[in-house]
């Protein structure tokens, strides 16, 4: 730098920089929050001075056990954290979360630093949320600052898929209370795997409105509490459902309070574009003094990728049809279930019909004419006998075959069964199931039971 003294002469000296590249700068933050801050001094040191980019500020917190919260106001891909100590050495860990409710541990730390350590955890997934957690210090309790941090700062890491979904709106066909907690059909979409929704009665549903249509992958359902039986469904538009799967879970109840963590996680493969999605429950082993019957901790999906269609499936032989009416000599209910004609036709292998009495009947009309090559009978629940009939015109029938079953009977919650597949190689358009024996005890409402039937069309 150069200038001119009053006799005009020239002086000056010569800096020599080096120049490099400048530091990034500090993320934009939109919230820093805390157990606690004191002041000293004249200074306060509070939350926001830990995310301010400057080593020299700093939040300080006046007791521990002690936490230090950071909003990055937004959902980042997040490679590391980094953490900048100063006074007192410390223990704690670090936490991080996507929604605020669910959290997730990435380190514990031990520092031994008086001035500003530097730590940097590994973090590597997408969040929104940090919470650094202080659990012992070794400042002195006449001290006004137990535990500070000079800085907390991220490292951005690679673009990631979106997280699960968890937002829109849900209803559900009941749910109950226990303890002061109230199992709300919200509580299983909000993103929290601790709150729960919970149905008083079995069959159950449970019904979710994205509230915009989305491309989705899979969709994933923590069953918790009980083993349950049931299927999911999908629909773009509230009306026409199409099954995804069916499950069968086996989260075993270990409390005898009604309440407890064992669940069952499902990842069930969607491929397509969808607004609605339906879980449906029709069995559960939950006893009937139990508030809770069915119960999910959390559903979300992942998303697919927008615009591209799901590949073709390879092809496969017809797949067995149920559509049709169905009627029968009688049927029955029990324990809020009706067992009627129409839920052995209706594909769903956890929904079946029952006769209240043998001997018994049971009638399918197929609803036109077709080339069957055979018939498909899933029997469920004690042992039967009887026989199979089929006709073209309703009016004429021909004996196909006759059976003697011996699926054991364990109660009308047991799924001991027998499936049988007979051969009929004609056209036809009805279906009889004659029953002419049983060994259901008298005093039991159901006699004789159908989970399924279905054809399979010939070549």
């Amino acid at each position: 730098v150069d200038a001119k003294n009053e006799a005009g002469t020239t002086r000056g000296n010569v800096w020599s920089f080096t120049t490099g590249e400048a530091p990034a700068p500090p993320p934009e933050t939109s919230a820093a929050t805390a157990s606690s801050y004191g002041s000293y001094l004249g200074v306060t040191r509070s939350p926001d001075q830990a995310i301010d980019g400057d080593l020299d500020t700093k939040w300080c917190a006046t007791s521990v056990p002690a936490w230090f919260s950071w909003d990055l106001g937004e959902i980042r891909s997040v490679s590391s954290l980094n953490v900048n100590h100063h006074a007192h050495a410390v223990r704690g860990n670090v936490e991080v979360s996507i929604d605020g409710s669910s959290w997730t541990g990435v380190s514990t730390f031990s520092t031994t630093a008086y001035a500003n350590e530097r730590e940097t955890f590994t973090v590597g997934r997408s969040i929104r949320y940090v919470r650094i957690n202080f659990t012992q210090t070794d400042a002195p309790s006449s001290h006004i600052y137990q535990a500070c941090l000079a800085e907390v700062s991220t490292t951005a890491g690679p673009s990631e898929p979106a997280p699960p979904s968890t937002s829109g709106s849900a209803a559900a066909s009941s749910y109950g209370a226990y303890a002061g907690y109230t199992a709300s059909p919200d509580q299983a979409i909000d993103g929290d795997g601790d709150t729960f929704w919970c149905a008083t009665s079995v069959p159950a549903w449970f019904s979710w409105d994205l509230r915009e249509s989305r491309s989705v992958s899979s969709l994933t359902v923590d069953v918790y509490y009980h083993t349950v039986h049931g299927n999911v469904e999908v629909s773009t538009d509230g009306s026409s459902w199409t099954r995804v799967s069916s499950f069968d879970t086996t989260a075993s109840d270990t409390g005898s309070s009604g309440i407890e963590d064992d669940s069952a996680s499902r990842t069930f493969r969607v491929g397509r574009t969808i607004r609605y999605v339906r879980i449906n429950f029709t069995r559960t082993d939950a006893p009937r003094s139990h508030i809770y019957q069915a119960c999910i901790s959390e559903i979300s999906t992942s998303a697919g990728t927008p615009g591209t269609p799901s590949p073709a499936p390879a092809p496969a032989p017809p797949p067995p049809e149920t559509s049709g009416s169905a009627t029968a000599s009688s049927y029955g209910s029990y324990a809020g279930y009706t067992a009627s004609p129409d839920q052995a036709i209706d594909g769903d292998g956890d929904t079946f019909w029952c006769s209240t009495s043998v001997p018994a009947w049971f009638r399918w009309d197929l609803g036109e004419s077709r080339n069957v090559s055979s018939l498909n009978v899933y029997l469920y629940y004690s042992t039967v006998h009887g026989n199979v009939e089929v006709s073209a015109d309703g009016s004429s029938w021909t004996g196909i075959s006759s059976f003697d079953t011996t699926a054991g009977d364990t109660g009308p919650e047991g799924d001991d069964s027998v499936s049988m597949t007979f051969s009929v190689g004609r056209s036809i358009r009805y279906v009889r199931i004659n029953f002419t024996q049983t060994d259901a005890p008298r005093s039991y409402i159901w006699k004789a039971c159908i989970y399924e039937v279905s054809v399979t069309a010939s070549g």
